[in-house]
């Protein structure tokens, strides 16, 4: 809390996702095959982050390559689930992540219930914005918005672009998106703490956010 009065004080500036989105789209509804691309799926995006663990491959033709191509820095929405705590569940695509796990990360795709948001990079920090959108009050504005139809929850790029989100200048962003993955890294290495200090982590996140400080 005291990290984020001293970056933004009184900063009030909000405006919506879509204005900090040059691009929302969706991803292929093709077949897995071992000759395809990796290809992100829901079970890809949890946790917050990217995660390669049980990757499938799917085939494409090269223009809808180019066209869901994964670029370093977008974000990826769950947009379809029975859960509604999934739906709009997001993570980071970070490149230097994947090339560490052994893969090429400029050969990455995603699947169709998934939405890719390209980001407007001069005047939002990806991972503050994901960040944001992944507290309690994110959430909860994230799930408002969600519909349901035999069963599904779903939300589609139309409602994401209403999403409001706090804007204060991009080096706060950055600065203070880097000071909260350092708290992250503190709770990585805590064992079985890490539960409780990611519950602060949030609880902190959410009122910094609501101008409860």
């Amino acid at each position: 809390p005291a990290l984020f009065q001293e970056m933004f004080g009184d900063f009030k500036e909000m405006t919506t996702l879509g204005n900090l989105v040059e691009e929302f789209r969706y991803g292929t509804s093709n077949k897995s095959n071992p000759n395809g691309y990796p290809t992100l799926r829901i079970p890809n995006v949890i946790g917050q982050k990217v995660d390669l663990d049980d990757l499938k491959y799917v085939p494409v033709n090269d223009e809808e390559f180019r066209r869901i191509q994964m670029n370093e820095g977008d974000i990826l929405f769950v947009r379809s689930n029975g859960n509604p705590d999934n739906i709009g569940r997001s993570a980071v695509f970070e490149s230097n992540l994947i090339s560490e796990a052994g893969y090429e990360p400029e050969k990455f795709i995603y699947a169709s219930y998934l939405i890719r948001a390209r980001l407007k990079k001069e005047i939002v920090d990806q991972h503050y914005l994901q960040m944001y959108l992944s507290t309690n009050d994110g959430r909860k504005e994230v799930k408002k918005r969600a519909r349901t139809s035999a069963g599904q929850y779903n939300i589609n790029t139309e409602n994401l672009s209403t999403i409001p989100v706090l804007l204060p200048p991009l080096a706060l962003q950055r600065e203070f998106a880097a000071r909260v993955e350092a708290a992250r890294g503190v709770q990585s290495a805590q064992g079985k703490s890490a539960g409780r200090v990611e519950a602060l982590v949030q609880s902190m996140l959410s009122r910094a956010f609501a101008g409860e400080l």
